[in-house]
């Protein structure tokens, strides 16, 4: 009861409230600073996370899926690390999001106030608050004891018509059919506990009464060249809306209308105009 009285003030504040320190310290031990900049196999230790994530267009191209496609009013990013997502979101897109994390280092370097720790079995915010609850790369962190408590948290805030949107490692699909390759480097992740097929995440999701739609929206700026397009999963209680499902198909006409541009090396539609003027106005030698 007082978890909940505590995320209802906080909502009236917009405000994602954070839990006591004991209770951090004790669920943020995998995820220190090492985790983002050390050797510990992580994607993030690859890359200066904090000079990069604002920069990354990947993270940027997600915040404007959501808005474009989905066109909510509010957001939750589950597993948002420092946030840059939510930081775009909030920023340029007009759309009120928040973020939680479980990375004690995470929300000291957080990127936006909205960013506060939780864990996804507990989240702290009221039935039905959230338009739209999407995570990147979290799912697969969960546990065979967490995630059932986990998926029924992300269902309690997502309003009865809203979506699910998210993307993680998919075995079998995007670049994760090589066992030798992208497989390996996922394991090499110790924190990465569930990794599934498809078959096994959709059933998981029925089984909290979400139907998985089918559809992907793609991404131009994607991870190993074509991960988050095909792994990812949009989840409703019903049916995705007629406006939805326009919307992520115009998107994925302009993202291969751009792949196709970069293979041919054509200009957009429209600039040949104004090419074939400047060939004609060239001034001769």
């Amino acid at each position: 009861m007082k978890r909940m009285l505590r995320a209802i003030l906080c909502s009236l504040k917009n405000e994602t409230p954070t839990p006591n320190i004991a209770e951090q310290r004790e669920r943020s031990d995998e995820f220190d600073e090492s985790y983002f900049a050390g050797d510990t196999g992580s994607a993030y230790s690859a890359n200066n996370y904090l000079e990069t994530a604002l920069l990354s267009r990947t993270y940027f191209e997600m915040a404007e899926i959501m808005t474009r496609c989905f066109e909510p009013k509010r957001v939750l990013e589950v597993g948002c690390a420092a946030g840059p997502i939510v930081y775009h979101l909030n920023s340029y897109f007009d759309t009120e999001a928040h973020g939680l994390d479980v990375s004690k280092w995470a929300i000291e370097n957080r990127l936006h106030p909205n960013v506060g720790w939780a864990t996804a079995d507990k989240l702290p915010f009221p039935d039905s608050h959230f338009d739209v609850v999407f995570s990147c790369h979290m799912l697969e962190h969960l546990t065979t004891d967490t995630i059932a408590a986990s998926i029924e948290e992300l269902s309690r805030v997502c309003a009865p018509d809203g979506v699910q949107f998210h993307l993680l490692p998919v075995i079998g699909q995007g670049p994760y059919t090589d066992v030798f390759g992208s497989i390996v480097g996922l394991k090499s992740d110790v924190t990465h506990h569930l990794l599934n097929d498809r078959q096994w995440w959709s059933d998981r999701w029925s089984q909290a009464g979400w139907h998985d739609s089918g559809v992907r929206a793609a991404m131009a700026y994607d991870n190993h060249g074509f991960e988050f397009s095909d792994c990812q999963f949009i989840l409703t209680r019903s049916e995705l809306s007629a406006p939805v499902l326009a919307a992520i198909a115009r998107r994925n006409l302009d993202v291969a209308r751009t792949y196709q541009r970069a293979l041919t090396r054509r200009p957009a539609p429209g600039l040949e105009a104004y090419l074939n003027d400047i060939r004609v106005h060239w001034p001769a030698p």
